[in-house]
This record gives C-alpha cells, structure tokens and sequence, in this order.
C-alpha cells in the first residue's frame, strides 16, 4: 500500500479532499519495525505523529517501581502520536511494534511547514489530533479508576 492509499484508507483522514491528502503523504515517510522494537519511550521528545499502515502497535504506560501496563493495541489506519504536533514535549507513554509493521510518520517540523503553507490543512489535522487525545485521555480516565477501584477492593487504599 503506497503513502496516499494508507492515509485514504484512515478515518482520520477520510474528510480531506484528494489533492490535501496528497500534500500530506508526501510529507510523511514510510518506516519499518521488527517485533518488540521500539517505537518511542516514555521520556523521548515527541518530534512526530504516526499512522499504522500495516502492524499492530502496542501503548504501554510506566510508573514508578518498574510498573508497566499495557494500554492499548493499536491497528491498521490508526494514528498515535499525535502529542507532537500539539506541544513537543515529551512521549508520555511507549509505543513498541507488535510483530512486524510499517508506519508512516509526519514530522512536526514538517507539520509545521504545512500548516505554514497550507493552514486549512493544519487546520483539519488539529481537529483530528483533538478528537483523537479527548477520547484517549477518557481511556486513560478509565484505566486509572478501574486501578483505582481494584485498589479500594484489595484494602490498599
């Protein structure tokens, strides 16, 4: 599947016009990862945004004492990431493939130019990436009150 084809195929791109979806593929490069590689670690500067073209990508939150969970397992058309082109902090979580799989990955430098030549795109974009950490952070809500509530049972809190 070349880069336009997989962005086409996303739903977070399905609202865009042909030609804008041209313009952004051409900005993202594709990359290969073997099994268990790691993508990103928490704590690593959030420099791109990424859109699974095929593989599966696992999400994994870390805390103190070497607690690790797994948080989500992402698939084909599916986007993560997206904190880089809001605020270039750093990843608070770690992606790490799941068997083989090839990802296309924007840059937010070059988000950045985009949206400088092209702010409707930006424009689109940041309303996908809002949707998409609005309904992630309510998992995330999710997660730490079932933690939290197995916790209560349990008597550790």
């Amino acid at each position: 599947m070349d880069r336009e084809a997989a962005i086409g195929a996303s739903r977070y791109f399905k609202g865009m016009q042909p030609d804008d979806r041209r313009l952004v593929a051409d900005l993202m490069e594709l990359v290969g990862f073997s099994d268990q590689e790691t993508i990103f670690r928490t704590g690593d500067p959030a420099d791109a945004f990424y859109l699974i073209v095929d593989g599966e990508v696992s999400i994994s939150i870390a805390a103190a004492g070497g607690w690790v969970k797994k948080v989500a397992l992402l698939r084909n058309g599916i986007c993560f990431g997206e904190a880089a082109l809001l605020d270039k902090g750093r990843r608070p979580v770690t992606a790490k493939a799941e068997g083989r799989c090839r990802l296309l990955r924007l840059s937010s430098h070059d988000f950045d130019l985009l949206t400088r030549r092209r702010p409707d795109i930006g424009v689109q974009l940041l309303r996908l990436v809002g949707a998409t950490v609005v309904q992630r952070a309510r998992s995330v809500q999710d997660l730490l009150t079932a933690v939290l509530r197995d916790k209560v049972e349990q008597g550790d809190v």
